[in-house]
């Protein structure tokens, strides 16, 4: 995966990321406007405008004219795999010593390129830990019924890759 790839992937990750905050999630919350979006983000209208159409297009958030913006199940699936991916590495790295200060910077360049079938051979090779470095639970990533609410644990407890 190339270096713009990745980079696009995190912003990506941010926008889905900032519309599951901001309450704008499937079954649970409501629609979250384009202003609230571009307010927490820190970047113009406009731009936010772009990105949103361009997740909607992937199908990863849903536009409702005049409303706002929420997370489609697909695209709460695409952020719950990263979050959950970022917690297989964090304890991964710290089984092998290394420095929180260290973790973050591999975490923030890795998460986006491993799939999710690596990282669960990690955590298979881990022996299924339940509990991350954090002390945040380790679910099943294809667990649905805790998906939600595991999300907003980590969205809570774990620092983003800049930005939200």
């Amino acid at each position: 995966m190339s270096q713009a790839v990745a980079v696009s992937l995190m912003v990506e990750l941010k926008y889905l990321r900032a519309v599951f905050v901001l309450g704008g999630c499937p079954g649970r919350g409501g629609y979250v406007r384009f202003s609230d979006i571009s307010r927490v983000l820190e970047v113009a209208a406009p731009t936010v405008s772009i990105m949103v159409r361009k997740l909607e297009e992937r199908g990863l958030l849903k536009v409702e004219p005049k409303v706002g913006v929420i997370l489609t199940w697909k695209g709460l699936e695409t952020l719950a795999e990263h979050c959950w991916k970022r917690v297989i590495l964090d304890t991964a790295l710290e089984k092998l010593g290394v420095p929180e200060v260290d973790r973050r910077r591999f975490i923030e360049k890795v998460s986006v390129v491993i799939d999710v079938d690596a990282a669960r051979k990690l955590w298979d090779c881990l022996g299924r830990p339940g509990r991350c470095p954090r002390g945040l639970p380790i679910i099943d990533i294809n667990d649905k019924e805790k998906l939600v609410e595991w999300v907003k644990l980590c969205c809570e407890n774990i620092e983003p890759s800049g930005g939200v």
